[in-house]
């Protein structure tokens, strides 16, 4: 259940009594679980107040797949996945809704930057290593992200490429919350095995997931379209897109698009072939 009509800047100041001041919505930010604004922390321990991206999500939301995300980017120590600033619950509208605010990335989503054309390979490699290391520190915690795409996916000014949404990961050491035969995650980004709704993912379906951007951001364009379908028997051979690439990076961009998990790299190699093709 959205917010209707959507919350103003003075509603959610009001709410927060204080503790996040110059609300602002955020382009964009307006999701399926909530709306994200930009905001300053009041924070008494601090002495100057700290930008952050401000999430609230719609009432009746799944509570227990957000306090799972909370969980576990508060344990999490990675510089390429957005840092927890705080979270916790409030009234509004008499409506319970929990909030989850995290640092604010200074730059653009990457499918803005994807927009203006197609990426060098040194470009798409440096983004597709930071990711990879990303996939790496979520199975460190056994947890399956589900939705890698440009969309969830920021370039900082500074160029450090970051996580930004965890919503939908799949954590294999808990319940599932998806029902059975149900799945997550965004049509055409899909590995095959998460396409069929299969529970036992690893973090081999993000690197399926992490090839498909990056045909994408060297393409200039989905490689499919968006098509789920075209995926299911794997992800389409790179060098049929026509790109000009070292036959190193066409070689791992076919591994990790194979249609077995067990044939695609396991996020640690993937990063290191890439930091070498910098």
């Amino acid at each position: 259940m959205s917010f209707n009509p959507p919350l103003t800047n003075p509603e959610v100041e009001a709410v927060f009594n204080g503790t996040f001041a110059n609300v602002t919505p955020i382009v964009g930010g307006i999701g399926g679980q909530g709306v994200v604004f930009r905001a300053e922390s009041k924070r008494q321990s601090s002495a100057l107040p700290q930008t952050v991206a401000l999430k609230i999500y719609y009432p009746g939301s799944l509570l227990e797949r957000t306090r799972r995300e909370v969980q576990v980017l508060a344990r999490l120590k990675c510089d390429h996945i957005v840092r927890l600033h705080s979270a916790g619950h409030i009234v509004i509208r008499g409506q319970n809704c929990m909030f989850v605010a995290t640092e604010f990335i200074e730059g653009e989503v990457l499918s803005t930057v994807a927009c203006r054309g197609c990426l060098t390979a040194n470009q798409a490699a440096r983004i597709g290593r930071d990711i990879a290391l990303a996939i790496a520190a979520l199975w460190n915690e056994r947890l399956v992200h589900r939705d890698i795409k440009p969309n969830n996916i920021m370039l900082a000014r500074n160029g450090r490429v970051v996580m930004i949404d965890l919503g939908v990961a799949r954590h294999l050491s808990m319940g599932a919350l998806t029902t059975l035969g149900k799945t997550w995650g965004t049509e055409g980004y899909m590995s095959p095995e998460q396409a069929k709704a299969l529970r036992q993912l690893s973090c081999k379906s993000d690197i399926f997931s992490l090839g498909i951007v990056l045909q994408e951001l060297l393409l200039g364009r989905h490689p499919t379209g968006c098509n789920q379908l075209a995926l299911s028997g794997g992800g389409i051979k790179t060098r049929a897109l026509k790109l000009t690439l070292p036959i190193p990076i066409e070689a791992l961009l076919d591994a990790m698009l194979a249609l077995s998990p067990h044939n695609r790299p396991n996020p640690i190699d993937a990063a290191d072939f890439l930091n070498k093709h910098i």
